[in-house]
């Protein structure tokens, strides 16, 4: 259990600092 939710953190901390790359990329393009 313990591990399956460490787990689901990990990927939820990635995708979060993914998604503010590509919105800063967005950002500096326009």
């Amino acid at each position: 259990m313990e591990y399956y939710r460490s787990e689901g953190s990990f990927y939820n901390r990635n995708y979060q600092l993914t998604q503010m790359r590509l919105s800063s990329q967005k950002r500096l393009q326009q």
